[in-house]
């Protein structure tokens, strides 16, 4: 399934996307900006890893993963995420490289 947005010509905003590319809206409070979000080239908006809020430990398939609340740029603090690390690792190397190594020493303390 995919929504089509009625936006102003001059916008460069993508008018269709498809609602994988949506996340559950959590708790009552409704965030109203009038501010437009950066788009690229190809209309599609620009997203980058900005920080990492909390971690914490999480059991999924009889597997114990370290998952983290990822703030992004182009969004709110209240939109933050709970992701894998390891997968946002693989997307942001750099980034997380110091923070897992931090992360491990403290568990290890």
């Amino acid at each position: 399934m995919a929504y089509k947005l009625i936006l102003p010509e001059e916008n460069s905003v993508h008018l269709v996307f498809h609602v994988s590319l949506l996340n559950k809206k959590v708790g009552n409070v409704v965030i109203v900006s009038s501010i437009l979000l950066e788009v690229g080239e190809t209309g599609m908006i620009i997203i980058c890893h900005v920080a990492i809020l909390d971690v914490k430990l999480m059991k999924k398939d009889k597997k114990v993963m370290v998952v983290g609340l990822n703030q992004w740029s182009n969004s709110f603090h209240e939109d933050a995420t709970w992701k894998d690390l390891e997968k946002i690792q693989l997307q942001f190397s750099r980034i997380l490289h110091r923070f897992l190594r931090y992360f491990q020493n403290s568990v290890d303390s």
